[in-house]
C-alpha cells in the first residue's frame, strides 16, 4: 500500500486545495465585475486567476490521486472518492476551456461562452469540494484516525 503524502505529519492535499479554490473564485468574480463595468482590468484579472488556478489545480489534482491511492478498496469512502475527483478533474477541464475560449491575455471582453464555461467550472468546483468536505469530515480520510486504521 502507499503511503500518503504529508508534510510536517498533515496530508498535502488539502494544503494544495485552497489556491486553485480562491484564485478560480477570483476569475469567476472578476468576470461579473468585467461584464457590470467593462473595464479591462477585470478581463486581465479574470484570465490571470484563471491561469493559475489551473495550473496549481494540476497539483492539487496529482496530491488528490496519490491520497486516493492509499484508500483501501472496500473503504467505505470509495464512492465519494471517485466522485471529488471526477467533478474536481471536471472543474478544471471545464476552467481550461473556458482560458482557451478567452484566447491571449489583451485585456478584450471575452466571449460570453468563456464566462458561462467558467460558471460552470466555479459549480463544479463547489460540489466536489463539497464531496472533499464528506470524504474529511463523514469518512475521516487523511485524519490521524484514518492513517491509523491503515
Amino acid at each position: 500500500m502507499t503511503r500518503p503524502l504529508r508534510l510536517a505529519g498533515h496530508p498535502l492535499h488539502p494544503l494544495l486545495v485552497h489556491f486553485p479554490i480562491a484564485l478560480w473564485t477570483v476569475g469567476v468574480a472578476a468576470d461579473a465585475a468585467g461584464w457590470i463595468s467593462h473595464a479591462t482590468l477585470w478581463w486581465l484579472i479574470s484570465f490571470g486567476s484563471q491561469a493559475l488556478g489551473s495550473a496549481l489545480g494540476i497539483v492539487a489534482i496529482l496530491a488528490g490521486f496519490l491520497e486516493y491511492a492509499t484508500l483501501k478498496r472496500v473503504h467505505a469512502a470509495q464512492d465519494t472518492a471517485v466522485q471529488h475527483m471526477m467533478i474536481m478533474c471536471s472543474a478544471w477541464l471545464l476552467f481550461l476551456i473556458s482560458l482557451a475560449l478567452r484566447g491571449l491575455p489583451e485585456g478584450q471582453t471575452p466571449s460570453p461562452w468563456a464566462t458561462v464555461v467558467a460558471a460552470g467550472g466555479f459549480v463544479a468546483m463547489i460540489w466536489g469540494g463539497w464531496l472533499g468536505g464528506q470524504l474529511v469530515y463523514r469518512f475521516g480520510v487523511g485524519t490521524k484516525a484514518h492513517c491509523a486504521s491503515e
